[in-house]
């Protein structure tokens, strides 16, 4: 177990809590029991993204149909209803202009 100095030093860091379990030397599980044993504060969610794990346009089409075929009747409708309401805008603007 690593010194309550260092645990207390680390704790308000910018790290991760992986980053936090292995710069004390623990297994992340171990950071709850840390926490509870020294009354510490809950931690800021922080969350290193990689440009590298980025999805791609291609993965987020995938994903969108993935989800999009959960949706019941009643959801795609609300959500076409937008889609219409945009159309219609359009078809206006539209013969607007042509006058």
């Amino acid at each position: 177990m690593p010194d309550v100095l260092t645990i207390f030093r680390l704790w308000g860091s910018n790290m991760t809590n992986v980053e936090l379990a292995n710069a004390l030397g623990v297994r992340v599980k171990s950071l709850w029991t840390i926490k509870s044993k020294y009354g510490l504060p809950n931690r800021p969610k922080i969350r290193r993204e990689n440009e590298d794990e980025m999805p791609t346009e291609e993965e987020i089409a995938v994903r969108c149909a993935e989800v999009r075929r959960t949706w019941s009747r009643e959801e795609l409708a609300r959500r076409d209803v937008y889609r219409h309401h945009k159309d219609v805008f359009v078809q206006e603007t539209r013969v607007m202009t042509l006058d």
